[in-house]
C-alpha cells in the first residue's frame, strides 16, 4: 500500500495533470547591446553579483550641456553624480515600455540612473527563467546598491576613455514601481541607518498580499486557490529535484489559471507596454513556485516595523485593483516625512502616456530636493 502512495505523490510531482499548468523553461536569447539615440545621454552595461549570480543594469549618464541648467547642483560637468536606483515590478523588466519615460526625465536633470533586471530576467542571469521571488529581488536590490556606489566608472564606452566619473555615493535615490515599490519601502526599512540613502519612490507599489489578491481570490474561488496551491507545491518539489517548473501566466484572463486574473481589455494593455523583441526572449509565464514565497512577503509590515525617516514619494491610483489607494493611504500614515498624489487610474494605466509624463516630472523635482 505504502509503494503505491508513493508512487502516486511521484507521478503527481513528475506529470501535473491541471490543464491549466504547464512543464519547461525556456532559454533567454543573447543579449546584443540597447540602442542610443539621445546626444543628451549615454547608456552603459553593467553586470553586478548577487547571490551566485549576476545581474544586469542600464546605466544612464549626462552628458555635458545636456540639460539647461548646468550649474545647478546637479551640474552634468560634476564628477560626482547623484544615482536613483530603478528596478520594475511584478514579472516585469527594464524594456518594458513606461520605465525609459522616468529614466530619462530623472536624467535629463543631471542624475545618473541605474535601471536593472532582477535575476531569472532580462539580460541577468539565472534559470527557471521569470522566477518571482521577493527574497532574492530584495536581495538584488541590496546589491545593486552595493555595486553601483563603488564601481569605477568610464566617461565613454570604449577603451579611449577621457577620464572616470564616480556615483556620490551619499546621494542615492530609490525608485520602484508596483512589486518592486514593495521592494524599495522594504529595502529603506532594512537600511534605516543607511544615510546615503536620502529618497524613495514608490509608485502603486505592492504592500501586502491581501490587499492584492482579495478580488482575484474571489474570483478563483476555493478550487482555483487549491489549483494554485497544488501548482505551487508541484513546482517547488520539481525545483528540489532539478527539474523543469511547472509555469503559468504572469497575466491571463478570466478563467484561466494565471498568476493575476485580469481581463481582456487589460491584458491587451499589459501586453503593448512591451517591446516587439523583448530582452531575454521574455515569456508571459512564471514558475509557480514563487505564489508560496508571496503568501509571505508583506512591506507593509516591514514598514510598520522599520518606518524609514527619509522623504517618501508615494503614488496610487483611484482604480488600482492590485495596489489600492486606500492601502496606501495607510502606508502614508505610518511614514511621518512622506507625500502621496493620487491619479485617476488602474494599475496599468499610471504607467501610460497619460500619466508617466507628468509624474515622472513630479518625481524628479522630489528628488531634486531630496539631493540638495
Amino acid at each position: 500500500m505504502l509503494t503505491w502512495v508513493v508512487v502516486a505523490l511521484a507521478i503527481l510531482v513528475l506529470v501535473p495533470l491541471d490543464p491549466g499548468v504547464r512543464v519547461g523553461d525556456f532559454e533567454p536569447t543573447p543579449y546584443t547591446g540597447k540602442v542610443n539615440p539621445s546626444p543628451n545621454y549615454m547608456i552603459q552595461d553593467h553586470y553586478f553579483q548577487s547571490g551566485d549570480l549576476h545581474c544586469h543594469g542600464w546605466l544612464y549618464l549626462p552628458l555635458p550641456n545636456s540639460t539647461e541648467d548646468a550649474s545647478s547642483s546637479n551640474n552634468n560637468n560634476n564628477e560626482k553624480l547623484p544615482v536613483v536606483i530603478m528596478a520594475s515590478g511584478f514579472g516585469e523588466q527594464k524594456d518594458f515600455f513606461g520605465f525609459d519615460v522616468y529614466a530619462e526625465e530623472f536624467v535629463s536633470r543631471g542624475f545618473a540612473v541605474f535601471l536593472f533586471d532582477y535575476r531569472n530576467f532580462g539580460a541577468s542571469k539565472g534559470h527557471p527563467r521569470n522566477l518571482v521571488s521577493p527574497k532574492r529581488h530584495v536581495q538584488d536590490w541590496q546589491s545593486a546598491i552595493d555595486y553601483i556606489t563603488t564601481a569605477t566608472i568610464n566617461k565613454s564606452n570604449n577603451n579611449n576613455s577621457n577620464g572616470t566619473i564616480t556615483v556620490d555615493s551619499q546621494r542615492i535615490g530609490l525608485w520602484g514601481m508596483s512589486f518592486g515599490g514593495g521592494h524599495v519601502l522594504t529595502v529603506a526599512s532594512q537600511r534605516q541607518n543607511d544615510t546615503r540613502i536620502v529618497g524613495v519612490v514608490a509608485q502603486a507599489p505592492f504592500l501586502k498580499t491581501s490587499a492584492s489578491t482579495k478580488k482575484s481570490s474571489k474570483k478563483r474561488g476555493k478550487l482555483g486557490k487549491f489549483r494554485l496551491l497544488l501548482a505551487g507545491l508541484q513546482d517547488a518539489a520539481r525545483g528540489y529535484m532539478g527539474l523543469p517548473p511547472v509555469v503559468i501566466p504572469i497575466l491571463g484572463i478570466k478563467g484561466q489559471l494565471a498568476m493575476m486574473p485580469s481581463t481582456p481589455k487589460n491584458l491587451e494593455a499589459y501586453l503593448a507596454q512591451q517591446p516587439t523583441l523583448k530582452l531575454g526572449g521574455w515569456r508571459n509565464q512564471a514558475p509557480t513556485r514563487g505564489l508560496l514565497e508571496l503568501k509571505f512577503y508583506c512591506p507593509m509590515e516591514s514598514v510598520r516595523q522599520n518606518p524609514p525617516r527619509i522623504p517618501v514619494f508615494l503614488v496610487s491610483g483611484t482604480r488600482d485593483a492590485v495596489c489600492p489607494s486606500h492601502v496606501i493611504e495607510q502606508v502614508h500614515q505610518l511614514l511621518p516625512q512622506s507625500q502621496v498624489i493620487t491619479r485617476n487610474a488602474s494599475h496599468l494605466e499610471i504607467m501610460g502616456p497619460d500619466h508617466a509624463p507628468q509624474v515622472g516630472q513630479k518625481m524628479a523635482n522630489f528628488f531634486e530636493d531630496c539631493f540638495r
